[in-house]
């Protein structure tokens, strides 16, 4: 059938997987969607999607199943892009592909109420007042810059204007600053308006892209003393029996998995006895990112999924799938069935679909890793380190600075004496002075030579 070109109906659910990016980045369709146009396009095959809004579905007692997965059993659809996990009830009345993704973890999904800052957190290595000091700085910065060519270029042939000698300032700052390569027509001569350019390339990337960086990466550290809440599935069970927690759920069909140990039956009838006394809230995990949602609720919430592996670094890890928050907790639990898509049962194409998923399952893990890198670590240690930097270290930097400073300003004004050639003049007094206190001293030497005459007279 390699000739053959179907035209296939394909279900997807409008997920988080399916949303694309949140910052409306155009080629980013969604990542489910994106990995099976892949697909088509390899396959040379036409293509439909029937969208699903969280209707996924679940296998009944009786040998059927509800929503997406029901309408691909019965044959209505083609074909289901995603990621289905192969369990046991559903690999007994459906059709998996060859997986597209073998280590799949559960994972649960927590708010850290302790933080609240979105974008304000970068601004946190540094205080107020900081922010204003470095703010002087710049400008001061740029002055020193422009002061040293307005005294420089004043007196020459190529003389600039004003605007033109404030322009250049700003360039040079900008150059030393972000190391930019910006053409500048009258190039200083000055060799403290270099070692100027050179201090302060140290200072700002010495002091203050190393200590900012330092004070950031040290955010991401968690102390030990702030417990989390729970480690593994009989944790969040325990949390959710006592209703410290509430579950939050996409649907009423869509629950946690259990471990092996526990039959599905027993499963169930876990999840029934916890929901029937604290309900669960249903709604998309990815609103756990808004703050205003997540603080409405009188019990805190705990999401959960199942992620693949090398997406998730550690035990505990950061989720920045959706907006980058650093307040949802990522709490990584056993390893599930792996994830497959699913035909209906008569498809007659099975054999030359594996065989392309087989191919290009290298374009899929790239696809995966362009919407969602691997999440950060959660280290949890007793003290976090907030710097690089002793304050001893600090201080020797800045020291080091002032010298620094201190030694070019002395070039700086030998350097403008230069440029006004007042040496000469300088020259010329001095040894004016020298005459002068030479002939004092000749003079003196006859005065005392006569009077020694006189002496030896008399």
């Amino acid at each position: 059938m390699s000739g053959i070109h179907p035209h296939l109906k394909i279900g997807v659910d409008s997920s988080l997987n399916n949303k694309g990016s949140t910052f409306k980045i155009g080629h980013q369709v969604g990542l489910e969607i994106e990995q099976c146009q892949t697909l088509m396009k390899a396959l040379k095959w036409t293509y439909e999607f029937v969208q699903y809004n969280n209707e996924i579905g679940h296998v009944l007692e009786n040998g059927t199943a509800t929503g997406m997965l029901g309408d691909i059993q019965k044959g209505r659809i083609d074909m289901a892009c995603g990621r289905f996990r192969m369990t046991p009830d559903r690999a007994h009345i459906l059709t998996f592909t060859y997986p597209t993704q073998f280590e799949v973890n559960q994972v649960y999904l927590i708010t850290d109420p302790q933080k609240s800052e979105d974008v304000g957190f970068l601004f946190r290595p540094f205080s107020t007042i900081v922010w204003f000091l470095l703010s002087l700085t710049i400008l001061i910065v740029s002055i020193i810059f422009f002061v040293l060519r307005f005294v420089e270029f004043k007196s020459r042939k190529e003389k600039e204007s004003l605007y033109k000698c404030i322009q250049n300032s700003i360039f040079q700052v900008l150059r030393s600053t972000f190391n930019l390569e910006i053409q500048v027509k009258n190039k200083s001569t000055f060799f403290a308006f270099h070692l100027f350019s050179a201090i302060w390339l140290l200072a700002w990337f010495h002091v203050f892209i190393d200590f900012y960086t330092s004070e950031l990466s040290g955010m991401m550290v968690v102390s030990d003393k702030k417990q989390m809440p729970f480690e593994d599935f009989y944790g969040l069970i325990d949390q959710l029996r006592k209703g410290s927690y509430r579950l939050f759920t996409p649907s009423s069909d869509r629950i946690p998995e259990c471990p092996r140990e526990i039959s599905p039956s027993k499963c169930i009838s876990i999840f029934s006895e916890i929901l029937s006394k604290h309900p669960p809230e249903y709604g998309d995990v990815t609103q756990l990112n808004d703050r205003d949602f997540v603080s409405s609720q009188k019990v805190p919430l705990v999401g959960f999924g199942w992620y693949p592996a090398q997406r998730i670094s550690s035990k505990y890890s950061i989720w920045t799938q959706e907006l980058f928050h650093s307040d949802v907790l990522l709490i990584r639990d056993f390893p599930v069935c792996p994830a497959a898509y699913i035909v209906r049962p008569t498809f007659p194409y099975l054999d030359e679909l594996n065989k392309m998923i087989i191919k290009i399952l290298p374009a899929f893990s790239t696809i995966d890793n362009h919407y969602t890198p691997a999440y950060p670590q959660l280290s949890l240690i007793e003290k976090p380190s907030k710097s690089s930097f002793t304050l001893n270290q600090l201080s020797s930097i800045f020291v080091i600075h002032l010298l620094g400073t201190f030694i070019s300003s002395l070039l700086l004004i030998m350097e403008i004496v230069m440029s006004e050639q007042r040496i000469p003049t300088v020259l010329m007094f001095i040894f004016r002075k020298f005459n002068q206190s030479k002939e004092q001293h000749l003079f003196s030497q006859k005065v005392k030579t006569k009077d020694e005459k006189v002496k030896l007279r008399n």
